[in-house]
């Protein structure tokens, strides 16, 4: 199925990204000459530079879809930031060449920009513009509409500067769909002028893309490899809530989902675990019944800017540990710490925690 995103910059439009979401089953070369080429010939310059992004979850299933195109023979490639923000693995199709990328050299979330580095040597970089457009100018938009690669789509700048939240647009009428995010948007000279982005979905061809001039706000320094971004970026809290909204049922305040029933070893004791997330106190709550004679809870919830799961009672038990994205595996050995914990309850406190991961798991 595919799942979209909606753009955060919202004034008075709804917009939407253009990322492809399926669950399956730096700078360029600046400036060019003043020659204008034929559709044809942008054509084939773009062919030889714009790329498919495909990004993968843990368990190596494709989670999106996007474009890239290339800004130096050694690699490096712009896309948009939504493209790849929850990606553990990303890989770039140029041509009849497949690459993994190897790092993301600089990215801002607030512009929705990121710059990725593949190994590879003699790439065809585009050309890049940072002077702008004008009202009325051509344009031509590239990238992977609907996953249909390299489409290729012509229109003119109906306004050249949106601003949305700080960043500059350019408002077009070239043809993009869902799939066209991070693709180039190209003058008549070849040059890049924009980095397609989002479009009105309830408008006629109003479509968005990023000012390349925005590039000069990225900061570099900090290479992080995809890995490395997911550990840090990724928004363990706000992925699982949603999780529960789009999968529970709402019931009085709450979303509430039933996972699985399993067994202990021996099959002495049955498991049945759920999860809420309580809109009052904005936390997400994992219940876990064992047999019918007692029940136990943990919670998540952000301390002082870390997400913890924890339990506590009453009787002044608990038991809390940090939770990262790396906590999602299922070879992670539980970290924690507690007091006054008997046994028979941390042992069904762990069985609750480490089921929360097993859940979280399942779809991360």
């Amino acid at each position: 199925m595919e799942l979209r995103f909606f753009a955060k910059r919202i004034l008075s439009v709804l917009l939407t990204m253009l990322c492809v979401f399926t669950l399956f089953g730096c700078s360029g070369v600046s400036g060019s000459s003043n020659q204008e080429y034929t559709t044809e010939e942008l054509y084939a310059l773009a062919e030889k530079s714009v790329g498919e992004i495909t990004t993968y979850d843990k368990r190596g299933n494709g989670i999106a879809l996007g474009t890239t195109f290339v800004i130096s023979k050694d690699g490096k490639c712009v896309t948009n930031y939504h493209v790849i923000e929850k990606a553990y693995s990303i890989k770039i199709k140029l041509g009849s060449s497949t690459y993994s990328v190897q790092t993301v050299l600089a990215y801002d979330k607030d512009i929705d920009l990121a710059v990725l580095k593949v190994q590879a040597t003699n790439l065809t970089p585009l050309n890049v513009s940072k002077k702008g457009v004008l009202g009325g100018e051509s344009v031509y938009a590239v990238g992977s509409s609907k996953g249909y690669t390299l489409s290729f789509s012509a229109g003119i700048v109906t306004s050249p500067d949106r601003v949305f939240e700080g960043v500059h647009y350019i408002q077009h009428d070239a043809a993009i769909s869902s799939g066209n995010s991070g693709g180039p948007l190209l003058n008549q000279k070849g040059e890049v002028v924009g980095i397609n982005t989002m479009t009105n979905i309830e408008g006629q061809n109003l479509n968005f893309a990023i000012l390349y001039s925005e590039m000069d706000n990225l900061v570099y320094g900090n290479s992080l490899t995809v890995q490395a971004l997911y550990e840090k970026e990724f928004d363990v809290f706000t992925n699982l809530k949603n999780y529960i909204i789009q999968n529970g049922t709402y019931d009085d305040g709450d979303y509430k989902l039933y996972t699985r029933t399993t067994y202990s070893n021996d099959y002495t004791y049955a498991y049945r675990r759920s999860c809420y997330y309580d809109t009052e106190d904005r936390e997400i709550v994992f219940g876990l019944m064992v047999d019918s004679d007692y029940y136990v809870e943990i919670y998540i919830d952000e301390v002082d800017g870390i997400y913890r799961w924890g339990y506590a009672d009453e009787n002044a038990y608990y038991m809390f540990g940090n939770l990262y994205a790396s906590t999602f595996n299922t070879n992670t050995t539980l970290t924690y710490t507690t007091k006054n914990v008997p046994a028979y309850l941390l042992s069904s406190t762990r069985e609750l925690a480490s089921s929360m991961i097993g859940l979280l798991c399942s779809y991360m």
